[in-house]
């Protein structure tokens, strides 16, 4: 981290696994995913292969760096996915469970501070909703308090 931003190095997520129900069924669709891409490339091999075992096919020998590469390919873009589901789905989860607790603060009696949220998590709008109803019902309870105070 730099100097210039202290505050962010205290303000990193240390979970990326954060909720696993949520961030599980996101990538088990990103793995079907992957699980198509690496049906579509095996097929595509196959027949390729069977062509090849075709006496009157002629081809290079630069099919077979094709094979091999779709496999390393394939196995490169699963990891790719599972890398950016990870870090996609954790900006999604970590505002919610933040959301989810600092709402419940506020229904203990909490409502002195605002929610805030890291730089670059997702629900930022939310959060802005969520934190000038809070604004608007202190005041209301303020403007309340000073009425039913008043003779």
């Amino acid at each position: 981290m730099s100097d210039a931003h202290p505050e962010k190095s205290d303000n990193r997520r240390r979970r990326y696994w954060i909720d696993p129900g949520f961030q599980g069924r996101y990538l088990r669709k990103i793995l079907m995913l992957e699980l198509a891409v690496m049906a579509g490339t095996a097929l595509v091999t196959f027949i390729l292969a069977m062509a090849l075992m075709n006496p009157d096919f002629e081809a290079g020998s630069w099919w077979n760096g094709i094979f091999g590469g779709f496999g390393v390919m394939a196995t490169a873009f699963g990891a790719g996915l599972v890398y950016m589901g990870i870090r996609v789905s954790h900006k999604i989860c970590g505002p919610a469970l933040r959301i989810q607790l600092d709402l419940e603060a506020i229904r203990n009696g909490r409502k002195d501070t605002p929610i805030t949220l890291r730089d670059g998590d997702e629900l930022v709008e939310l959060v802005q909703s969520i934190n000038s109803t809070v604004e608007f019902l202190r005041t209301m309870e303020k403007d309340s308090d000073s009425s039913a105070a008043a003779p």
